[in-house]
């Protein structure tokens, strides 16, 4: 369908608004924005209705937008388009009692638990004097757990409220329950300098201490090796593993001694690794307690709004420049600085960085373990002007500082030097990184082929459809669906593009091929020197788009009809993929899971195939 008309507003307390959506493809679903403008006060009412209109050449449809209407001390909705998908999306908002716009507030980033509504965990807390309560919404009830789109989301949310509301920056607190305290953990962990203090309540650890993965068909019949590459792309949410950014970020830890939902066992093993670095935290496990639960004295829902925590927080200040700074990270896409220190390419995508920081007299000392470049921002707040020595893995450089600014340092032969910014267009970074999903984290579109016949073209369209489906069922987003022939260099330029089909099947595809690293040609898959030959093999990868390096291409691909079916087998759209930088397979994934994988890998820190990076089937 072309140019279908939407209307909302009744003309009295809302204006008419009419908006043209350009396409709908058949059988689809697509979100789409429009702006309500209210033109007279509401007065007396708790919700009122909106007429919404929708039409298409002689056919109309009529509905009706239920919308709270909301007093200035209750909670209320804020709407924003997105930058990941320029849909629209919510968070919900507890303003502080009393509130006055021209004093600075704390603010509370709180995050829901499964199946809670952002709108319903708000109204769980009672007005704080000293700060707002903000939820965003891991874009749904389920979401992704408050990884990956869930953790945008999240930071997102939080961008928005330090421009629109009066934040001390100084004084943001992350907490969340269940699904939420586990997002904390993973949250303030990738991101410590955010925050002032963090409060993970009833947080589970992992999927694999959570969730019994020994189950899935992948454990069963994958090799070692083979499961060992899923295993890397998912190491970035072991949360676990990267208790040592707290170094600087005080935690305070809650718990219900008898919670079935999300056993004790998962906070207390958090608190004695915190123990076992002599970081400051508190623990509070309440006896007999299950996972949500109030206090008899109390008349507040204890296990989010205690108390003794809301004192806890509104103590802490965020100190930005501290004098001793440990970070890790294994996804510098993901999570690539805290605080003054930043890890800008790593020697082995995907594998353990680690930097350690201290200030001294008159110098800095840094260690570090698998990092090519990192940079410093120097501050008055570290050290004075004048004189001063890095020691860098023992390596001394002398440098005279006159002002704040950020140095940034890179690895030849083992040894460092201070170099100017560099911008190397096939170089992984922090923005092009990878792994599969991360053609998803900025905006995208969808593309179908129509190069083959008509039943190849249908092919490609229906697992265009299948994506933004899923895309919206998911990550309640918004995704465009083109053909390969209406793709412009303005599209090009500013999204990044799925490609359904491969040279064969796909125009895009076939414009690109020459610069791109995997290719299909006489029933056999190329990738670097290697070939693997067969009739329902596929393969999916990411690799930045040869027409536009600032973005990605993600292509699903295959040899012959079979395997072009096949080219979809796995999503990258749900928290736990685990897809790396590319993955080639066969039809035996559809019962052994990973089992069936042929080769997958990650490319290095140019974008070339490297054989020590991949698992090949022998």
């Amino acid at each position: 369908l072309k140019n279908i008309k939407l209307s909302i507003g009744d003309g009295r307390f809302f204006k008419e608004t009419e908006i043209t959506i350009p396409s709908l493809m058949p059988l689809c679903v697509k979100k789409v924005p429009i702006t309500i403008e209210m033109v007279e006060p509401l007065h007396g009412m708790d919700t009122i209705s909106i007429p919404v209109r929708v039409s298409y050449q002689d056919f109309s449809s009529k509905d009706r937008l239920s919308l709270r209407v909301r007093e200035k001390e209750e909670s209320y909705k804020v709407t924003f388009i997105s930058k990941i998908d320029h849909s629209c999306q919510y968070y919900a908002v507890l303003p502080p009692k009393d509130y006055d716009p021209q004093k600075e507030y704390s603010l509370i980033l709180t995050l829901h638990g499964a199946s809670v509504k952002a709108s319903g965990l708000v109204d769980c807390y009672s007005q704080k004097e000293w700060a707002f309560v903000i939820v965003p919404t891991n874009r749904r009830r389920f979401g992704f757990d408050w990884q990956d789109w869930g953790r945008l989301d999240a930071l997102e949310v939080l961008d928005l409220a330090k421009r629109t509301h009066p934040i001390d920056t100084n004084r943001i607190y992350l907490t969340g329950h269940s699904m939420g305290g586990h997002g904390t953990w993973h949250i303030a962990l990738a991101h410590p300098d955010l925050f002032a203090a963090a409060a993970p309540l009833a947080g589970w650890t992992c999927f694999q201490l959570y969730i019994p993965w020994f189950l899935q068909k992948s454990y069963m019949f994958a090799e070692p090796r083979q499961i060992a590459i899923r295993d890397m792309s998912l190491r970035e949410d072991f949360a676990l593993n990267f208790v040592e950014n707290a170094l600087n970020l005080p935690i305070f830890i809650s718990q219900g001694g008898n919670d079935d939902n999300v056993p004790p066992v998962h906070s207390r093993l958090f608190a004695s690794l915190l123990e076992n670095l002599g970081y400051p935290f508190h623990y509070k496990e309440i006896p007999n307690k299950g996972h949500w639960f109030n206090l008899d004295t109390l008349d507040k829902i204890v296990c989010v709004d205690d108390p003794e925590l809301m004192d806890f927080l509104k103590d802490k200040k965020r100190n930005l420049f501290p004098k001793h700074v440990i970070f890790k990270s294994t996804n510098i896409g993901q999570s690539c600085k805290s605080y003054w220190v930043e890890i800008i390419q790593q020697e082995k995508p995907f594998f353990e960085s680690r930097i350690e920081a201290w200030v001294k007299e008159g110098r800095i000392e840094v260690k570090t373990k698998n990092v090519r470049q990192f940079a410093l921002s120097l501050s008055q707040d570290l050290l004075p002007y004048g004189k001063m020595t890095f020691l860098l893995n023992g390596q001394e450089i002398n440098y005279r500082f006159k002002r704040n600014k950020k140095l940034i340092f890179s690895k030849k032969e083992d040894r460092f030097r201070i170099v100017k910014a560099q911008h190397p267009r096939l170089k992984k970074s922090p923005q092009l990184y990878g792994p599969i999903k991360q053609a998803y984290f900025s905006p995208f579109v969808l593309v179908y082929g129509t190069k083959g016949d008509s039943l190849v073209t249908e092919i490609t369209l229906h697992q265009a459809r299948l994506e933004a489906a899923r895309w919206w069922r998911r990550a309640n987003g918004y995704a465009e669906i083109l053909p390969d022939t209406e793709v412009t260099s303005e599209i090009m330029e500013n999204y990044n593009l799925i490609l359904f089909g491969g040279e064969e099947e796909n125009f895009v595809t076939t414009k690109l091929s020459k610069s791109l690293p995997i290719k299909i040609k006489d029933q056999k898959i190329l990738f670097g020197k290697k070939e693997i030959h067969g009739d329902k093999i596929a393969t999916e990868y990411i690799y930045p788009n040869p027409a536009n390096p600032e973005r990605f291409v993600f292509v699903h691909q295959g040899v012959g009809l079979e395997g072009l079916k096949l080219s979809t087998f796995f999503t990258a759209l749900y928290s736990g993929a685990g897809l790396p930088d590319y993955i080639i397979f066969d039809d035996e994934v559809k019962y052994k899971g990973w089992g069936g994988v042929l080769c997958a890998g990650f490319f290095d820190s140019e974008w070339q195939i490297n054989e020590n990076l991949f698992y090949l089937q022998e």
